[in-house]
C-alpha cells in the first residue's frame, strides 16, 4: 500500500513540475519589452515638447507652481521648480510624474517617450 501512495505522490509531483515548467516557458514570450526610444533625433522644446504639455497638462496646470498656459510660462515653471534634471529623466520629477499614478493615463506613451528623449538630450530650450 505504501508503494502505491509513493507512486501516486511521484506522479503528482512530476505532473506539477511539468505544469510549472510549461507555465514558465509560456510566460517568457510575454516578457516585458521596454519601448524603443530614439535618442539620436534631436527633440525640439518649442515644436514637440511644449505642444505635449499644452495638450495634456494645461487643463489642470495653468497658473500656480506649474503653468503650462504659454511657451514662456511652461519653460519658466518647469525650470524654476527644478522639475527637469537635464540629461537624467529618471531624476526629473516631470518625467516620473508622467510615468506613474494618475498622470500616466493622461499622457500617451509616444508623448512620454518624446519627453524622455528631450530630457536625455539635455532639455534644451530652442525658443530663444
Amino acid at each position: 500500500m505504501s508503494q502505491k501512495i509513493s507512486l501516486t505522490r511521484h506522479i503528482i509531483a512530476t505532473g506539477l513540475l511539468f505544469f510549472l515548467a510549461v507555465a514558465f516557458i509560456s510566460c517568457e514570450k510575454y516578457a516585458y519589452d521596454p519601448p524603443k526610444i530614439d535618442l539620436t533625433t534631436p527633440v525640439s522644446f518649442k515644436n514637440e515638447v511644449f505642444p505635449i504639455f499644452n495638450s495634456n497638462c494645461k487643463g489642470c496646470h495653468s497658473g500656480g507652481v506649474l503653468d503650462f498656459s504659454s511657451l514662456t510660462s511652461t519653460w519658466s515653471s518647469i525650470n524654476k521648480t527644478k522639475y527637469i534634471v537635464a540629461g537624467n529623466p529618471e531624476s526629473s520629477l516631470i518625467y516620473t510624474k508622467l510615468t506613474s499614478g494618475s498622470h500616466e493615463s493622461r499622457c500617451p506613451v509616444d508623448d512620454r517617450n518624446k519627453i524622455y528623449s528631450w530630457i536625455t538630450q539635455g532639455a534644451l530650450n530652442d525658443n530663444e
